[in-house]
């Protein structure tokens, strides 16, 4: 028989009604508290991944056009003075 309560005690409020997860609802839940708190860079991790996969395709069918023509891609060649018609040289001292 249990002890009967002692006067003037007080009335303990109820317990909140605990839910259950299924164990994959669980899981879930945890991996996020702990992404959340141990690794928190994360998603942003996983956006900049993303954005490399999308612009993968596009840089591969720019390399694959440059290399169609490796001439196109050189610039244009400028012509230099000539040194010997002018009399001048970069060896001249006079002309230091």
């Amino acid at each position: 028989m249990p002890p009967p309560k002692p006067r003037g005690a007080r009335k303990l409020p109820p317990k909140p009604k605990q839910l259950v997860l299924e164990e994959d609802e669980w899981a879930e839940q945890l991996e996020a508290i702990i992404e959340r708190d141990f690794f928190p860079d994360v998603p942003k991790l996983q956006s900049k991944l993303e954005w490399l996969q999308v612009r993968a395709p596009l840089k591969r069918l720019l390399v694959a056009s440059d290399t169609c023509n490796p001439v196109d891609r050189l610039p244009p060649r400028r012509s230099l003075p000539d040194m010997h018609a002018t009399g001048s040289s970069c060896c001249n001292p006079a002309n230091r």
